[in-house]
């Protein structure tokens, strides 16, 4: 059974104040966390009136964003909308090098699949991915991919999410490199960052058994191919190949 602590943190998801700087094309209310005798609440820092982001922007200028910050489930659409405007912003940014554009790019990556793999979000959260893999192709596209650059980018962790961007990310430097058409490209890192969204399907103590894993349970970590597959049919918004990177990535 949850406790009253973990109910609350349910309704609530961190997010990277980072990707809130300039101007906002989507409002939502921002929270921070307090704890007292094991009941979380979470307090209302601002809301999503112009004069209170005005406070949000303010506050990470001055700060650097250090401060933990929440916002409501719902709201994880809007705050993925805005991060794909900031990374906008920064694709086009002449300043910046083609590694810090693509760790931006990566970051975000990580923090939806994160979302959709240990918060049991929506499938209609990776909806954002497809954003997000257009600018990854942009950004790689605008130089020679480096596959020593994006191994640097890609070997900082290893959990489930973070290896389906990594995938995504290795796919899109492939395509860039070997001059794939352009749609080609984006089902390429598309599919990538989706290949294993069938394991939110199953046991996460199978997942994370350390040993062996007996007979049923390897059975079981096999169904998440089709499942996957599954999974993104019904969402009615991804092509056949994309699809089919779910479905036939254990096929050898």
């Amino acid at each position: 059974m949850k406790t009253a602590l973990e109910k609350e943190d349910a309704n609530f998801r961190p997010i990277n104040t980072k990707f809130l700087q300039g101007e906002f094309q989507e409002s939502f209310d921002i929270f921070y966390k307090t704890e007292a005798f094991g009941t979380a609440k979470f307090v209302k820092f601002a809301s999503a009136s112009p004069e209170h982001q005005d406070k949000v922007r303010k506050l990470i200028e001055e700060k650097e964003g250090t401060e933990d910050f929440f916002i409501q489930a719902d709201d994880m659409m809007k705050y993925y909308s805005q991060a794909t405007v900031h990374l906008r912003k920064m694709i086009d940014d002449p300043n910046l090098s083609l590694k810090e554009k693509t760790l931006k790019i990566y970051d975000v990556s990580k923090d939806i699949m994160k979302d959709f793999f240990e918060f049991n979000a929506s499938p209609k959260i990776l909806k954002s991915s497809e954003q997000v893999v257009e600018l990854m192709d942009e950004c790689l596209s605008s130089a020679d991919a480096d596959f020593h650059a994006l191994f640097t980018i890609t070997s900082k962790d290893y959990y489930t999410y973070t290896h389906s961007v990594n995938v995504g990310l290795y796919c899109l430097g492939y395509g860039v490199k070997t001059k794939m058409g352009s749609n080609d490209i984006r089902d390429l890192g598309l599919g990538g960052m989706l290949h294993d969204v069938g394991k939110t399907q199953i046991d996460a103590g199978i997942l994370n058994k350390n040993g062996k894993l007996t007979f049923e349970e390897f059975e079981a970590i096999k169904a998440h191919a089709p499942l996957g597959q599954e999974i993104l049919e019904g969402m009615k918004c991804h092509t056949a190949h994309v699809i089919e990177m779910a479905g036939q990535h254990h096929e050898q």
